[in-house]
């Protein structure tokens, strides 16, 4: 339930300016697997890794991730994973969907995202979470 979800959830830290970079290390060092270790290491039972998504997407149908992105995403989420966090994937710095005008026009793309990463990670169980709308 959700109830029992935020339970687990615990404390959380915040991956931030890492992918949601326009390149990744443009704000922040990269990530590691190290860094993993370190949030396990201060306690931390869940991590949120927030995600640019459209940056690394096409601009017309069908909307593909950059596969690259896309497996890198996957590799920081299995590090997350790997050491029992229960972790959140979102999607950051949506502008280009955020305005009247533009929604109707950019909801195909937003669909289509989502729809790949559903697909991505369907198989990594109920730790993983998804925010799909941030900011």
């Amino acid at each position: 339930s959700p109830a029992e979800m935020a339970k687990k959830m615990g404390l959380g830290i915040n991956l931030g300016n890492t992918l949601e970079a326009p390149l990744e290390g443009n704000w922040a060092p990269n990530a590691t697997e190290k860094d993993f270790d370190e949030f396990k290491a201060k306690g931390f039972t869940n991590v949120r890794i927030p995600v640019r998504w459209d940056q690394h997407t096409g601009l017309s149908a069908p909307y593909t991730i950059d596969p690259a992105f896309l497996a890198r995403v996957e590799t920081v989420v299995g590090w997350s994973l790997a050491r029992g966090f229960v972790t959140v994937v979102n999607t950051h710095h949506d502008n280009w969907l955020d305005s009247v005008q533009n929604f109707t026009a950019m909801l195909p793309r937003f669909k289509a995202i989502w729809t790949q990463i559903a697909a991505r990670f369907q198989s990594k169980g109920e730790e993983l979470l998804f925010e799909v709308y941030n900011e």
